[in-house]
């Protein structure tokens, strides 16, 4: 079968599965002719209730009408049930996640105001000798982008620490599950883009009042 990777349980990775027919598995293993349940896969995700239905009728047709010794359940359920969880879960951390960003653009922004005003006299000499408004505001940009980019390069490196240090804990501590920590690209290159943004979201300010000063009011800033 294709690989499908371990899941949650510990030792049980779908890629370890044996299918054998059902008329050996009753002979071998339960000694009766008993079917427990019955799994049947749609067409498409569209066709679930459909399918539904006519496993039911098929099941009744069979039995002389009675539906009271068997009952059905469809995976759609869980999985909608499993996708609001998700949701929720997502939301919860997508506030964390929003709330730490601002803060750091804080930080980010009165970082590049202090360092704005330390260097005033350097703007001003950089404007006497040629540098234009624009150059100075990319200057300052793309010194608050690197500072964010480096956050936000620490911040991967430490997550994956501690979701590595994560699974291992549950591994050592519980026998019988397994918790895989994954990172993906996709996760990496939002983290980085989101860092730039916060860059440049809040080093915005600070650049345009160092590229709006005047060179002689600036070279003779103490």
């Amino acid at each position: 079968m294709e690989s499908r990777g371990d899941g949650l349980e510990r030792g049980k990775s779908d890629d370890n599965m044996l299918f054998i027919p059902i008329t050996t598995a009753q002979k071998r293993f339960w000694g009766h002719d008993h079917v427990g349940h019955i799994m049947v896969r749609a067409k498409s995700p569209f066709h679930v209730d459909q399918a539904l239905k006519e496993v039911k009728t098929i099941i009744m047709r069979n039995h002389g009408g009675d539906d009271t010794f068997f009952r059905t359940w469809s995976a759609k359920q869980g999985i909608e049930n499993a996708k609001r969880m998700i949701l929720i879960i997502e939301s919860v951390l997508v506030v964390i996640a929003s709330v730490s960003l601002i803060v750091a653009g804080i930080g980010i922004l009165n970082i590049m105001l202090v360092s704005v005003t330390e260097r005033i006299p350097e703007i001003g000499l950089r404007k006497a000798v040629g540098a234009k408004s624009f150059n100075i505001r990319m200057q300052f940009l793309i010194e608050s982008v690197l500072l964010c980019l480096i956050g936000s390069l620490l911040g991967i490196a430490s997550g994956a620490v501690v979701g590595k240090g994560f699974a291992w804990i549950v591994g050592k501590f519980l026998d019988e599950m397994s918790w895989p920590s994954v990172i993906t690209p996709e996760a990496v290159l939002i983290s980085v883009g989101a860092g730039a943004v916060v860059g440049i979201f809040f080093g915005y300010y600070p650049a345009s009042q160092a590229a709006k000063m005047s060179p002689i009011d600036a070279i003779r800033h103490t």
